[in-house]
């Protein structure tokens, strides 16, 4: 009678540690493929250098990629006083814009006809 309780205790614990196992794979294989979609740009990669100008100042931009990612773009722009709003102008969607970045595959986020008001 005893030893038929420590083969059932026995048996009760493989088959739990089975069980968590097989399910620890199932979550882990799950995890992974949802990896597989997501791709996190980190902003120290996948800078796209568009222009290359003396007397400009280095300022990053985001753009769209065709996946509807944000793609840091470090491109040069005039130094003014207030780079946030040149910035910002610079991101605004324009024929001349979409033709710098057409060989990047990426688009402006921000519309045409937008105008800041103020920072």
């Amino acid at each position: 009678m005893v030893n038929r309780r420590i083969i059932l205790f026995g048996l009760i614990i493989v088959l739990g540690l089975t069980v968590l196992k097989i399910g620890k794979n199932l979550i882990d294989n799950r995890l992974e493929a949802k990896d597989d979609e997501i791709q996190i740009i980190r902003s120290d990669e996948d800078i796209v250098v568009v222009e290359d100008d003396e007397g400009m100042r280095k300022t990053v931009m985001y753009f769209k990629n065709d996946d509807g990612f944000l793609v840091p773009v470090m491109r040069k722009i005039p130094w003014e006083e207030g780079i946030a709003r040149a910035t910002l102008m610079n991101m605004i969607d324009s024929a001349e814009l979409r033709e710098t970045l057409a060989p990047t595959g990426l688009l402006p986020i921000i519309p045409a006809g937008t105008e800041i008001l103020g920072i």
